[in-house]
C-alpha cells in the first residue's frame, strides 16, 4: 500500500511539474501578444455586392472603348449566392460597363474596389442601376442591396485568465502610435464574429454549429497562441494524470468540451467484471445511442451519405455546377440542391450529440491492458480449447462466443485470425490478426480490442470509425499496419471513432478524412509509442470539419507524417495539391452554394520524437473559415515541409497556430503565406520557443498579415536564420498590408528573443532595434548580449 502511495505521490510531483512549466508557457505567450478586446460600438449591417471580377484594360481604338466611351471593362468570373448581384439576376461571364451610368472607376479606384467604396455611401434597401455587356447587349440592371446578417452571439472565457494590459505587443503599439490603427482590426474582427453569411437557414438559431473557441478568438485575436497550446496541454493533462483522473474517458471530455459538448463522465469503477455486466454495460452504450438518433431513426443512413459527399473529390454538388450547359441551368441546379442540403443540416442538427459522447466515454473507458487481462482472466476460456466455434465471419480459434439480442461478441484466440463479420465486440488474445470487418450499423456501436500481435486493418471506413455510430478501435501491442479509405482510422461523421494504438512502430494509410478526423462530432487517434509512418491524400491528420474536432495525439517516438499530392489545386495545378492536414480547421464557405455553416477543430498534437510533417497547400497549424488548426510538437529537432497557407496561418475568418516547444527545427514552405501568417479577418502565429530553427519561406511569410488580419513568428532562443523571397520585404519578415476599401491596416509581428546570433534576408532588421513597417509590421530581434 505505502509502494502505490509513493507511485501516485511521483505522479502527481511530474504531473504538476508539467502543469507549472506549460501555464508558465501560455503566460509567456499572453506576456508577450496580449490585447485586448474592442470595447467600442460595433457598425451593422455591411452591404455586399457579391461578386468577383477580372479587368479588362480596352485599346483606345476598340469597338467597345468608341461605343461606351470608357477605358475599362470588368468580366464577372464569380459571385455569392443570394447577394445583391444574384438576386438581381446578373450572371457570371456578364461584364460590367457602367454603374449608374458613370465608368467603373476613377482616378483612386477601379472596378470591385469602386463599387466597394460606392455602396459603402448606401444603406441596405436601395437600389443601384448596374449595366453589363451580355450576348453583345447593353442591359441595365436595377440592384437592391442586400446586407449580411449579423447576430449576436455569447462566448464563454476558456479560463486562460486576466487580460496583459501592459503585454510587450501593446507597449509598442503605444511607442508606434498604433492604437486607432489596431482598434480598427479588432473592430472589424469583432464585426466578423457577429455576422451569418448562411443564406439558406436550417435551424431556428442562427449560427448553430459555431465554436466557441472560434468567437471567443475574433474577439481576442492575439491569443490564438496561448489558447491553442492552453487546448493541447489541457488534453495531455487528462492523459498524463489517467491514472487518477479518469483515464480516457477524461480525455474524451475535454475534447468534447471545445465541440460545445458536456456529458457526464463515468469513473473507471463502473467498468464491467463479467458477461453479464458487459452485456448491461454495452446496453447502457445502445441506449445512449438510440437516444441520440431517435430524431433520424428512419434516415441516418441518407443523412450521413449526403454528409459524406460534401468534401467526396470525385462526387459532389460542385461537380454537378460544373456540368451545367449555362448560368440559368447552374442557378436552378444550385437552388434545388441548397433545399436538399438544407433539409440534411436540418435532420443533422437534431441528432443529439451529447447522448454519442456520452456512449463514447463509456467505450473509451475500456481503453485499458489492465482490465482487459482481468476481464478475460474470468472468463471460462478453458472449456472451449478444445472445441473451438465456427462462426460465420472469422476464420482461425475462436474462444468464446454469445448473443445478447441482436448484438453479436467474440473472443479470438492466439493464433492467426481473421475477422470479417459484423461483431459489436472482438477481443482478440494474440496473434498476428486481419481484420476487415464490415461498417458498423448505423445506430449501433464496435469495440475491437487486440491484445498483441502485428496485425493488419483493411477496410474502406472501419477502423474506429464512427460513420452514424461509435466505433473504437484499440491495438495493445505490436507493429501494426492500418490500411483505409475513407472517414477511418479514429474519424467520426454524425458520430465518434476512436483508434488508439499504445505501441509498436505502426503504418498508417488512407485516402480521405481519416486518422483524426471529424464533422459533427469526435475523431481520435491516439499513438503512445513507436516510430511511426502517417499517409493520407487530404483532409486528415487532425482535421475538424463542420461542428467536427479531428486530432491526432502522438505520446513518443520518431514519426512522419504525409499529406497531400493527390488533388491538384486550381491555383498551381502543375504543382500544387491540396492537403487540408495536420492540424487544419476547415468550415464551409457560402461560395458555390448560399447555403454555408461554421468549421471546426484540428489538432495534431506530438509530445516527444524528432518529427517529419510533409504536406502542401492548407497545412500544418492552418485553417479556413470560422474555424481553428493547431499543430503543436512539444520535443524534438523537427521539420516542417509545406506549401501555400500553411505553418501557422489563418486564413478567411479563422484561425492556426504551429508550436514547437523546442529542438533544433527546420520549417521550409513555398508559394507564400506561410510561418505566422493570417489573411482576410484572421490570425495566425507560429511559435518556436528553443533551439536554433531555420525558416524559409517565399512572400507573405514569417509573421505576416493580409487584409485586416493579425500574424505573429516569435522565436524565443537560439541562433536562427530567417529566408525570404529579397523581393517581399514588405509583407514578409513582421509586415502587414493595408486594405483601403476597408479602411483598416494588418498587423505583422516577428519578434525574435534569447540573444541569439540571427540572419534575415530584410537589410532593415538591425538587432536591439524596433522596426516599424509601412503598412503594418512590427520586428523586433534582442540581438547578442555585449
Amino acid at each position: 500500500m505505502r509502494k502505490l502511495i509513493l507511485i501516485l505521490l511521483v505522479i502527481s510531483i511530474i504531473s504538476a511539474s508539467r502543469a507549472i512549466q506549460t501555464d508558465s508557457l501560455i503566460e509567456q505567450s499572453l506576456n508577450l501578444f496580449d490585447l485586448d478586446m474592442y470595447q467600442g460600438k460595433l457598425e451593422t449591417p455591411k452591404i455586399r455586392l457579391g461578386h468577383y471580377s477580372t479587368e479588362i484594360v480596352l485599346d483606345s481604338n476598340s469597338r467597345l472603348a468608341l461605343k461606351y466611351k470608357i477605358k475599362n471593362v470588368y468580366r464577372i468570373w464569380h459571385i455569392l449566392p443570394h447577394t445583391s448581384i444574384d438576386e438581381a439576376g446578373i450572371l457570371i461571364g456578364d461584364t460590367l460597363i457602367y454603374l449608374d451610368g458613370m465608368p467603373i472607376y476613377d482616378s483612386l479606384s477601379r472596378g470591385d474596389d469602386f463599387l466597394e467604396y460606392y455602396t459603402q455611401t448606401k444603406r441596405e434597401g436601395d437600389i443601384i442601376k448596374i449595366s453589363v455587356l451580355r450576348n453583345d447587349s447593353l442591359i441595365e440592371v436595377p440592384v437592391k442591396l442586400i446586407a449580411i446578417k449579423t447576430s449576436e452571439l455569447t462566448f464563454t472565457d476558456p479560463g486562460i485568465g486576466e487580460v496583459k494590459k501592459d503585454s510587450w505587443l501593446k507597449k509598442q503599439i503605444d511607442e508606434f502610435q498604433l492604437n486607432e490603427k489596431i482598434d480598427a482590426i479588432k473592430k472589424q474582427m469583432a464585426e466578423v464574429s457577429i455576422s451569418d453569411y448562411n443564406k439558406i437557414p436550417f435551424s431556428k438559431n442562427p449560427n448553430p454549429w459555431r465554436l466557441n473557441a472560434v468567437t471567443y478568438l475574433h474577439r481576442y485575436p492575439m491569443r490564438v497562441g496561448a489558447y491553442s497550446r492552453y487546448i493541447v496541454n489541457d488534453l495531455w493533462d487528462a492523459y498524463n494524470n489517467s491514472e487518477t483522473n479518469g483515464g480516457f474517458p477524461n480525455v474524451i471530455s475535454r475534447i468534447a468540451k471545445y465541440d460545445g459538448i458536456e456529458p457526464k463522465i463515468i469513473t473507471s469503477n463502473n467498468k464491467p467484471g463479467n458477461i453479464n455486466e458487459l452485456n448491461t454495460y454495452f446496453a447502457s452504450v445502445q441506449s445512449e445511442l438510440d437516444k441520440a438518433y431517435h430524431p433520424v431513426k428512419d434516415s441516418i443512413g441518407y443523412v450521413v451519405n449526403e454528409l459524406l459527399k460534401l468534401l467526396q473529390s470525385d462526387d459532389n454538388y460542385e461537380l454537378d455546377l460544373e456540368r451545367a450547359k449555362d448560368e440559368i441551368e447552374r442557378k436552378r441546379i444550385r437552388n434545388e440542391y441548397e433545399k436538399k442540403l438544407a433539409n440534411v443540416f436540418r435532420n443533422a442538427n437534431s441528432v443529439d450529440l451529447n447522448s454519442i459522447i456520452a456512449g463514447l466515454i463509456k467505450l473509451s473507458a475500456l481503453i485499458d491492458k489492465s482490465w482487459l487481462i482481468d476481464f478475460i482472466s474470468k472468463l471460462p476460456l478453458k472449456e472451449f480449447e478444445k472445441n473451438y466455434y465456427v462462426i460465420p465471419g472469422v476464420e482461425g480459434e475462436v474462444l468464446y462466443f454469445w448473443v445478447d439480442g441482436n448484438k453479436k461478441y467474440i473472443i479470438g484466440g492466439k493464433g492467426t485470425n481473421k475477422y470479417t463479420g459484423n461483431f459489436n465486440l472482438i477481443i482478440d488474445v494474440g496473434g498476428d490478426d486481419i481484420y476487415e470487418p464490415e461498417q458498423v450499423k448505423y445506430g449501433s456501436f464496435r469495440f475491437i480490442a487486440d491484445m498483441q500481435g502485428n496485425d493488419t486493418y483493411i477496410s474502406k471506413n472501419g477502423q474506429g470509425s464512427g460513420m452514424g455510430c461509435i466505433d473504437v478501435l484499440f491495438d495493445v501491442e505490436g507493429d501494426d499496419t492500418y490500411r483505409g479509405n475513407y472517414y477511418s482510422q479514429g474519424a467520426g461523421l454524425l458520430g465518434a471513432g476512436i483508434l488508439a494504438d499504445f505501441s509498436g512502430d505502426d503504418l498508417y494509410i488512407s485516402h480521405w478524412c481519416s486518422q483524426g478526423a471529424a464533422c459533427l462530432g469526435i475523431g481520435l487517434l491516439f499513438d503512445v509509442s513507436g516510430n511511426d509512418n502517417y499517409f493520407a491524400d487530404v483532409y486528415s491528420q487532425g482535421f475538424g470539419y463542420i461542428k467536427g474536432i479531428g486530432l491526432i495525439m502522438e505520446y513518443e517516438g520518431n514519426d512522419s507524417y504525409k499529406a497531400g499530392w493527390k488533388i491538384p489545386d486550381s491555383r498551381d495545378p502543375k504543382r500544387a495539391h491540396l492537403s487540408m492536414s495536420q492540424g487544419f480547421g476547415f468550415g464551409m464557405r457560402p461560395w458555390s452554394l448560399g447555403l454555408g455553416t461554421d468549421g471546426g477543430i484540428g489538432i495534431l498534437t506530438d509530445y516527444n520524437g524528432h518529427d517529419v510533417y510533409n504536406s502542401d497547400f492548407f497545412s500544418q497549424g492552418g485553417s479556413y473559415w470560422y474555424s481553428l488548426g493547431i499543430l503543436h510538437d512539444r520535443k524534438g529537432c523537427d521539420r516542417y515541409t509545406a506549401g501555400q497557407y500553411s505553418q501557422g496561418s489563418g486564413i478567411h475568418l479563422s484561425f492556426g497556430a504551429l508550436l514547437d516547444d523546442e529542438g533544433n527545427d527546420m520549417y521550409d514552405a513555398y508559394a507564400g503565406l506561410e510561418q505566422g501568417n493570417a489573411h482576410d479577418w484572421s490570425a495566425g502565429c507560429l511559435e518556436d520557443l528553443e533551439g536554433d530553427d531555420t525558416y524559409r519561406g517565399y512572400t507573405s511569410s514569417q509573421g505576416s498579415a493580409l487584409t485586416v488580419a493579425f500574424a505573429y513568428l516569435y522565436d524565443k532562443q537560439g541562433n536562427d536564420m530567417y529566408i525570404i523571397n529579397k523581393n517581399d520585404t514588405t509583407y514578409s519578415q513582421g509586415g502587414g498590408r493595408q486594405q483601403p476599401t476597408r479602411k483598416a491596416v494588418s498587423l505583422g509581428i516577428l519578434l525574435d528573443k534569447g540573444n541569439g546570433s540571427d540572419t534575415y534576408t530584410d537589410p532593415r532588421i538591425f538587432e536591439g532595434i524596433p522596426l516599424l513597417k509601412g503598412q503594418r509590421g512590427i520586428v523586433f530581434d534582442d540581438g547578442i548580449k555585449k
